[in-house]
């Protein structure tokens, strides 16, 4: 009597599906959203190459109405530009999440490895570890461009050549003289920053956890001089990156409590 057996799918195969998911992503968040969000945009005419001159000619139409609100055409660019961002944001969220279960497994083949298994993990783990950085990045700042598309937006003005508009919003900040445009601008350009510390801390919440899972595992298996590397090398990209974003975050707080500056010199030299 021969009896049938339903063996598991192999680990191999699945990270090979995860790789493919993981790659195919990557290549998506930097191309789908253009293709998308001009697509929908079609009605209106919005397209990524034509930002910079509807930024252009939208903020000068606008500082000279005087209006708080901007005008038809730099608020068309601003929709578009919050679309961009929002169809990014989430595919970059996508990105991350499928990095850090690639991490994981990572860090599981790691830590069973012979020596040569362990420099293929490590190599990959280094990879895997600047694409997590990227993806916590391209999130940050997704996010941060939906919220507040706005400032993002007048991200597009001349760079180092500011017009007659940026010149005289400029001054009217510096000097802190309250226009409906002024106004406007500061509460836009505080959301802008606001995002990146509401994104940032619960990322750096995680990455503690992360550090501190990882440590746990170690931890549960005999010490030694190369348990101890081991966990050096695999815990350093975590701290590394929560570092960095605290110092991003605490430069992002300065500039909420205090705005008017900020802007004054995003005026001074807009887009760089």
């Amino acid at each position: 009597m021969t009896t049938l057996s339903v063996r598991p799918a192999q680990p191999a195969g699945r990270s090979g599906i995860l790789l493919a998911a993981t790659a195919l992503l990557l290549v998506g968040v930097f191309v789908l959203p253009v293709l998308i969000a001009e697509f929908i945009g079609r009605a209106g005419g919005s397209t990524i190459a034509g930002l910079p001159n509807v930024a252009a000619h939208g903020f000068d139409r606008w500082v000279s109405s005087g209006s708080a609100e901007p005008g038809a055409a730099l608020s068309s660019a601003v929709e578009f530009w919050r679309l961009f961002h929002g169809i990014k944001a989430v595919l970059a969220i996508g990105l991350l999440a499928l990095l850090v279960v690639l991490s994981s497994r990572i860090l599981a083949a790691y830590r069973t490895a012979d020596t040569s298994g362990r420099r293929r993990a490590l190599a990959a783990g280094a990879g895997a570890s600047a694409l997590t950085g990227l993806a916590i990045v391209l999130v940050i700042a997704n996010i941060q461009g939906m919220v507040a598309p706005l400032s993002s937006v007048l991200s597009f003005l001349p760079a180092g050549d500011p017009t007659p508009a940026m010149i005289a919003v400029h001054d009217d900040v510096v000097a802190g003289t309250t226009t409906a445009v002024g106004a406007a601008l500061i509460d836009d350009f505080r959301l802008y920053h606001l995002a990146i510390v509401v994104c940032a801390v619960p990322i750096i919440l995680g990455l503690i956890v992360a550090g501190l899972h990882i440590r746990t595992g170690w931890q549960r298996l005999p010490t030694t001089r190369r348990r101890r590397t081991d966990l050096l090398l695999t815990e350093l990209p975590v701290v590394v990156i929560a570092v960095l974003l605290i110092v991003v975050v605490a430069a992002n707080i300065s500039t909420v409590l205090d705005t008017a500056p900020a802007l004054a010199a995003f005026l001074g030299g807009a887009g760089t």
